[in-house]
């Protein structure tokens, strides 16, 4: 029996703990995690003003960060990165061949083009950065500012990228990103939030991602933690089954966005 270690991560924080064991995805395998259960209290922001710490950070300051972790996370040297793709390699349900590529090219995610460019598109830099005033036609003006949020993200783990993804749009977008460890990709995620804690662990970027695995649909985690008072957004990638689970707790102040499968080819 092969057992995959899965420590919690808790805002800069590795957290020890007793361990509570799930069967993996594939036979032969078993993730052992830190029992989120007496941790679930720690794991929420309590404040929505206590985003207020990643607003003393200019855009540039954010891009360099991202830039200093890409150069940490390099296959060859990184070990948490290693532990992630030989996790990868036996529950995931990628070719070796895929896996090794996208691990060995991490760092490409945490680009400063790459970064630029998808926060023009999606967003626009000009609006994570202050107010941009917009004049209506009839002669009125408002101004409009993107602002981050506290939220749970459940992400897919059929690619290693989706959890990259999600740690670069959290700093970007100044938010406190609680990411919930897919069975099929166990580490990617705690990988890159290790490398974090070891290069700035008391960077407002750092203590704004926590990391945790629980089996989904555990209602004492999440019936404590999916509520407004300790998140604004639940962002979910998942199909039919899991996105129905975790719309039950839409409610006032809780925003679902779901990364549902619409349409998928094959080639």
């Amino acid at each position: 029996m092969s057992v995959i270690d899965i420590p919690l991560i808790i805002r800069g924080r590795i957290v020890e703990g007793p361990r509570a064991e799930f069967g993996g995805r594939r036979s032969g395998v078993q993730l052992a995690a830190t029992d989120v259960r007496p941790h679930v209290g720690a794991l929420p922001l309590p404040r929505g003003s206590d985003l207020a710490d990643l607003y003393t950070l200019k855009f540039d300051q954010i891009v360099d960060y991202l830039l200093e972790l890409g150069t940490r996370l390099d296959l060859d040297r990184n070990a948490h990165l290693q532990a992630a793709y030989e996790a990868s390699r036996v529950v995931s349900g990628m070719t070796e061949g895929i896996l090794a590529n996208v691990y060995a090219n991490v760092g490409r995610f945490f680009s400063k083009p790459v970064i630029h460019d998808w926060v023009e598109r999606t967003v626009g830099i000009q609006y994570l950065e202050g107010w941009v005033p917009r004049r209506f036609p009839q002669g009125g003006q408002a101004s409009v500012r993107a602002f981050g949020a506290r939220g749970v993200h459940v992400v897919a783990g059929n690619s290693p990228v989706v959890s990259m993804l999600t740690i670069a749009q959290n700093a970007i977008t100044r938010s406190d990103a609680i990411i919930k460890a897919p069975s099929n990709d166990p580490l990617t995620a705690v990988a890159i939030a290790r490398t974090m804690i070891e290069m700035a662990p008391d960077h407002p970027l750092t203590r704004h991602l926590s990391v945790a695995y629980w089996k989904g649909g555990d209602a004492v985690v999440e019936d404590a933690l999916y509520q407004p008072r300790n998140i604004e957004k639940l962002v979910a990638w998942g199909g039919l089954a899991s996105i129905t689970h975790i719309a039950k707790y839409v409610q006032p102040g809780i925003d679902l966005i779901t990364l549902d499968p619409k349409l998928s080819s094959t080639i």
